[in-house]
């Protein structure tokens, strides 16, 4: 059996990790898996096991996004000839422009490979954040429902989107969701990194990039409300992003400078989430929250929005708190909650523990390997 992964690089966004990982945890007695990027770029090369073979289309696609969605469909010809060379038994894809890449290079080959599109994006929200949205929904609808063979939605929320969007079957969609590397995080816990010194009394974290679809405006305007009523409180926002100066600039406004701290990118988020009290995720739109069940993996309370994603990880008052997107002073009301009852976020922490284990890194890819398994046969028996 040949198994291909592709994507158009390794660098470092959430849906490469989850290729990383996915491929770390392959049962290679199954077969060989190669990795296909159409780009020779990427920040996890090294993380990819010594059998792996990487291929890269190109070396390198330009840096413009409508550029890079042409430059992408340019490459079809030369993704064909490879595909017809390597004669793979399925390929998986996790981002919408290299499975449409694949879907194009796929189409008449003979003995054409099962095509599987682990779908990480909100089409909904997604595709208004670019000014190309338009072209990038119609190149989605006009070529791929029909070319995939199965899709994976990570949230039950996305799952639907795939079928009320994009009319897919219920029989063509697997719901599962990404992994956590428990073995990686247990290790990173271990290591002696310096951290911030302790001011206050109760901590909160929070780790996401700093664009408009994590929220983090509305973690501030909370802060400042939850201060009102308790006042020893910091709060230690992970992550970098565009939105920098202007958050930095609405917790100056709002009066948290002391109280905010911007880290940025960290390399080790989890010794920091061990040393504090509760973890906030204020996102507007998740399509599944690994942060959010990382967090758990630690054993730390979590207070998260309702999108897709934490609806699908969370059960509210049970392992967390659920609030709605957007309302600053409904999370506020839990974070207060949380922060005044110790008994509270010792039991929500313990249960958020228990459940973060339905993420084990190890079962995820084996849910892949049952699906890649099963619609393997199903081919044979159709033939």
């Amino acid at each position: 059996m040949r198994y291909c992964f592709l994507n158009i690089n390794l660098q470092g966004g959430g849906a490469e990790r989850q290729i990383v990982q996915l491929i770390k945890h392959w049962r290679f007695e199954n077969g060989r898996v190669d990795m296909v990027l159409l780009e020779n770029q990427g920040v996890w090369f090294d993380e990819l096991p010594p059998g792996v073979v990487r291929h890269c289309i190109i070396e390198r696609l330009p840096a413009n996004p409508v550029s890079k969605i042409l430059w992408a469909l340019q490459l079809v010809p030369r993704l064909r000839r490879f595909f017809t060379q390597q004669h793979y038994d399925v390929v998986i894809t996790f981002l919408w422009p290299p499975t449409l890449v694949a879907a194009l290079a796929l189409k008449n080959i003979r003995k054409r490979p099962v095509l599987i599109w682990s779908v990480q994006s909100d089409f909904e929200k997604s595709m208004t954040l670019h000014a190309d949205g338009w072209l990038r929904r119609l190149l989605v609808k006009a070529f791929l429902p029909h070319a995939v063979n199965h899709f994976v939605a990570v949230s039950q929320g996305i799952k639907r989107q795939l079928q009320n969007r994009f009319h897919i079957p219920d029989h063509c969609i697997e719901a599962i969701p990404n992994g956590i590397d428990f073995e990686r995080i247990s290790e990173m816990l271990k290591e002696n990194e310096p951290l911030a010194a302790k001011n206050n009394n109760i901590r909160i974290i929070s780790i996401g990039r700093l664009n408009p679809p994590k929220g983090m405006e509305v973690l501030l305007r909370s802060m400042e409300i939850a201060k009102r009523t308790f006042s020893d409180i910091e709060c230690y926002i992970l992550g970098d992003g565009p939105q920098r100066e202007q958050l930095t600039g609405l917790a100056e406004h709002l009066g948290l400078g002391e109280s905010v701290h911007f880290v940025g990118h960290v390399r080790n988020p989890y010794r920091w989430a061990a040393t504090s009290d509760l973890f906030v995720l204020p996102s507007h739109w998740e399509t599944f929250g690994i942060a959010i069940a990382e967090a758990m993996f630690v054993g730390l309370p979590v207070v998260a929005t309702a999108t897709d994603g934490a609806k699908d990880i969370i059960e509210d008052g049970s392992d967390g708190l659920i609030v709605p997107v957007g309302d600053a002073e409904k999370m506020a009301v839990a974070m207060l909650r949380l922060i005044q009852d110790p008994g509270l976020r010792s039991r929500l922490g313990a249960q958020a523990r228990m459940k973060a284990q339905k993420f084990d890194a190890v079962a995820i890819a084996g849910r892949y390997l049952e699906l890649t398994d099963r619609l393997l046969t199903e081919r044979v028996g159709d033939a």
